[in-house]
């Protein structure tokens, strides 16, 4: 009886739990059911941001993609881009430095007969095919289809040597090189096809006979300006020619004066005050002094390359690091360093070194090629300014092995 109560007891309990809990059941998903409600317009605007996402990630990407494209569409253009006023990223360097131009000549025939003996031997271009390929049911048309596609992928890359040549010069080789390497690399990938392909060794002969070609063409350029400019030097030898005797005869005259003025002091030396006797002193300083300059005038006059090299700047004019290093044959290389200096610059020259010699030409000539990286005007070698201190021009000066004499230029100039 116990037991049947205590069950008894046990359902109803067990009932009345289950529709309470059943009512709460009920109460929570009428909250749930309310917030998501209210929050629906959050979860919307959740899913939206979601597809958003996805979507800048996908733009991303394939931002990220065309931007690549770009930039190797902008490289690839600017190998075509060489007109006057671009350059290449990095300087151009010499292959042939230390040849002459004949050993130069000797090296680009050797390298034309390799590459005629490439072409010859098939070497240039090969086809991958089986020999038991056939075109419309023959060999032989196979074969003729095969050589006509090495025949032009050759003349493709030849076309393309044949333009680079006519437009190369020391502003864009670099780019026209990387540019051939790329239509190298274009003619290759149109003739996986056809299985065939332009070998790399072929490439690299065509490329040493371009800028062996290029070298040979700057040498012979040089060449003609180094003679050019020696032409230019007696046409300046001639007009100074006259200046120079004229300024000889005057300092003759000079250095006459100034010995009778000292014979005659001297003969008076005995009986002359202190202040006489440092007069005559002064004098005397002065007579070999002009002793001094007429030898050099002379030797101006006599000696056609005799000269004066001058290292000037012009900070006002040019800024900090820049010298010009030239040459002059008159008498008082201070009267170039004014001429240099007219209406036509701000501020006059400061002089860092006069240097007497009697081969100014070949002095000059020694600095500029030791200086040559550092031209300004790489395109014309006749300017004269270069990119450096005034220090280090100096150093080149002291480091020339011919003879010559650092001429004092804070005084008055003493030749």
């Amino acid at each position: 009886m116990i037991i049947i109560t205590v069950f008894i007891l046990c359902t109803v309990l067990s009932i009345f739990l289950y529709f309470r809990e059943n009512e709460r059941l009920s109460a929570s998903q009428n909250i749930s059911t309310q917030i998501n409600r209210e929050y629906l317009p959050v979860n919307l605007k959740k899913d939206e941001l979601e597809n958003i996402s996805d979507k800048y990630k996908r733009l991303q990407t394939r931002y990220e993609t065309n931007l690549e494209i770009l930039k190797a569409n902008e490289v690839k253009f600017s190998h075509y881009h060489l007109g006057v006023g671009t350059s290449d990223n990095t300087s151009y360097t010499s292959i042939s430095s230390g040849c002459n131009l004949e050993e130069l000549e000797e090296i680009l025939s050797n390298i034309k007969l390799d590459i005629k003996a490439m072409i010859s031997k098939k070497t240039a271009c090969v086809c991958h095919f089986d020999k038991d390929v056939q075109v419309n049911g023959k060999r032989s048309e196979a074969k003729k289809l095969f050589n006509r596609e090495i025949k032009l992928r050759i003349r493709c890359l030849d076309n393309e040597f044949k333009s680079a040549t006519a437009i190369v010069d020391w502003y864009n080789i670099n780019r026209i090189i990387q540019r051939t390497k790329d239509v190298f690399a274009e003619i290759n990938a149109s003739g996986k096809t056809v299985k065939t392909t332009i070998t790399h060794g072929y490439l690299s002969l065509k490329l040493k006979e371009f800028i062996l070609g290029y070298e040979i063409t700057q040498l012979k350029y040089d060449l003609k300006e180094e003679e050019r400019e020696e032409k230019r030097l007696l046409r300046e030898v001639e007009r100074e020619e006259l200046k120079i005797k004229k300024a000889a005869e005057k300092i003759i005259e000079e250095r006459k004066i100034m010995e009778e003025l000292v014979r005659k002091e001297l003969e008076k030396l005995e009986n002359s005050n202190e202040c006489q006797k440092e007069l005559f002193e002064i004098h005397k300083k002065q007579l070999e002094e002009l002793k001094l300059k007429e030898q050099r005038a002379v030797s101006l006059a006599q000696i056609t390359r005799a000269g004066f090299v001058y290292i000037i700047s012009n900070t006002m004019s040019f800024g900090e690091g820049i010298c010009k290093i030239g040459m002059t044959r008159r008498a008082d290389p201070n009267d170039r360093v004014k001429e240099l200096g007219d209406a036509s610059v701000p501020s006059l020259f400061t002089v860092h070194a006069f240097a007497y010699t009697e081969d100014a030409p070949t002095l000059e000539n020694y600095l500029h090629k030791q200086l040559t990286k550092q031209r300004v005007n790489l395109a014309n070698k006749r300017k004269e300014f270069f990119y450096i201190e005034p220090e280090r021009a100096l150093d080149e000066l002291k480091s020339y092995s011919g003879i010559f004499d650092i001429i004092d230029h804070d005084q008055k100039i003493h030749i």
